[in-house]
């Protein structure tokens, strides 16, 4: 399972985790760091799991919507969490301090436009992409990074790591929205192994 339309981080966490052998690497948020580490991981051929406090970009519009229309807050889903980070509702200005000619900021610019995004940011002075694009290339990048392999936990929130003399050897997280008998609560803590950590 991956997205979660019904509001829980899916439970067969831990299977994923031990299927083929290899522990994965587990990505904390789905911000912009978030899934570019997991698209590095996906395409080394690294088992990648992405957990996040919020939800999808589909479901996180439509409780920004009841935050602003009906002043109903979602704590977990709204213009801070969720996948895309907090910059998914902003103007969508691709703003860098590092220098719009270095490697790094060039790949990722190409990759924006690997998934959707139009040529023209890797050229403009000031490149603008806008909420409604942001939307359909994380939409986009989701779709590509599910294919190769990578498991979104939505919904859900990691209460703790757990290290051992070794180092990191797994987590425990929990997801943030359960319903049963008609109410809606958290769910119960569960536990994680993976190989190492990426926040």
């Amino acid at each position: 399972q991956t997205s979660t339309s019904e509001r829980s981080g899916p439970s067969p966490a831990s299977s994923a985790g031990s299927k083929g052998g290899k522990l994965p690497v587990a990505v904390i948020g789905s911000g912009p760091a978030g899934l570019f580490a997991a698209l590095g991981l996906a395409e080394s051929g690294v088992k990648c799991i992405v957990i996040e406090r919020g939800q999808p970009v589909e479901e996180r519009g439509r409780d920004i919507g009841a935050m602003l229309h009906r002043r109903i807050l979602d704590q977990d889903s709204n213009i801070c969490y969720g996948e895309g980070g907090a910059g998914t509702w902003s103007d969508g200005k691709l703003t860098t301090r590092i220098g719009r000619n270095s490697g790094a900021v060039r790949y990722v610019l190409s990759q924006l436009v690997r998934f959707g995004a139009p040529e023209g940011i890797l050229v403009q002075g000031k490149p603008h992409l806008g909420t409604d694009r942001l939307v359909r290339i994380l939409k986009s990048l989701r779709t590509y990074l599910e294919e190769h392999g990578v498991t979104f936990m939505f919904g859900t929130r990691v209460e703790d790591i757990t290290v051992s003399a070794q180092g990191v050897t797994g987590l425990k997280y929990r997801a943030v929205h359960t319903r049963s008998a008609g109410s809606e609560h958290a769910g119960t803590l569960e536990e994680l192994r993976v190989q190492t950590i990426v926040m």
